[in-house]
């Protein structure tokens, strides 16, 4: 046992592991369980037409709790036409942004085939101002690059207040068990962005300070709804037993117009960026 421990700490810091295997076959949302991470955001490959328009923020790092805080019962959602409330698990999140706290709430359900989410609330969080000037990538615009990536992500842009933006119908986070090779559907075409998620490959290495067996997850973009998956949009998930360990958003090319004009200011990349620093996770 002590050879083979010795060899597991003198690998690789990622190895590739062959073959299919369902070791993870659920999510560790039990109440109590927390995860922290390290926030990294930044903006590069700027290219401004008017310097004067735009100046773009910093890099900023931050850090980020995410805890199941409780369950709730959402009411039954008049767009499915269902009478049946619906049993969730509330995971809040608390990003420590340049000395403010941001929280958001996401309410999941989950069972032996798949982990949906089916809500949202909360205030998300925005590194600079709002502007007069407009951030766009593909059809989604917004007045912040944050505003564009969350859009990219949940459809919508919150403002702060307790109402529960509900998903209807709810979306498929992770389809179980994680193997390597399956996709699914996390938005439909038209809904409004086309997006799937797809396991590449199941790996064993360092995530931080980590060693752990994870499997790597894409999320495949159609921003146009062409039919084909775009390449400046690009989101890579390491999920192990433990949960969510590392995440990086990479945004190509987002376009900077005035707010009543189609022309180009500037052109700029984003990457954020999330990594596990600890957690306290249990399972059933």
């Amino acid at each position: 046992m002590f050879f083979v421990l010795l060899q597991m700490l003198s690998c690789d810091e990622e190895e590739r592991i062959s073959g299919p295997s369902p070791f993870i076959t659920s999510y560790p949302l039990q109440v109590g369980n927390r995860w922290f991470y390290s926030r990294t955001f930044f903006v590069h490959n700027v290219q401004l037409n008017d310097s004067t328009a735009w100046t773009p923020p910093d890099t900023v790092f931050d850090v980020a709790t995410v805890e199941v805080v409780g369950i709730i019962n959402l009411p039954p959602d008049d767009t499915l036409m269902t009478n049946d409330s619906v049993r969730t698990m509330i995971v809040k999140t608390t990003l420590m942004e340049m000395g403010t706290s941001f929280v958001s709430y996401h309410y999941y359900s989950q069972n032996v085939a798949a982990l949906s989410l089916h809500g949202h609330s909360g205030s998300p969080s925005t590194i600079q101002p709002r502007h007069s000037i407009v951030f766009r990538l593909g059809e989604i615009s917004g007045r912040s690059v944050e505003e564009v990536l969350l859009s990219l992500i949940e459809n919508c842009c919150r403002a702060s207040g307790d109402s529960i933006t509900r998903e209807s119908p709810p979306v498929t986070v992770l389809q179980f068990p994680l193997i390597e090779g399956r996709q699914w559907t996390y938005r439909e075409p038209n809904a409004p962005i086309h997006i799937d998620k797809r396991i590449e490959d199941e790996r064993f290495g360092l995530i931080g300070d980590h060693l752990q067996r994870y499997v790597e997850i894409c999320w495949l973009y159609d921003l146009n709804n062409d039919g084909e998956w775009d390449d400046n949009v690009s989101i890579t998930d390491f999920v192990s037993s433990d949960g969510l360990l590392h995440r990086t958003f990479d945004a190509k090319n987002l376009i900077l117009t005035g707010p009543a004009s189609p022309d180009t200011l500037g052109m700029f990349d984003v990457r954020d960026e999330w990594i596990v620093d600890s957690l306290s996770v249990s399972s059933l």
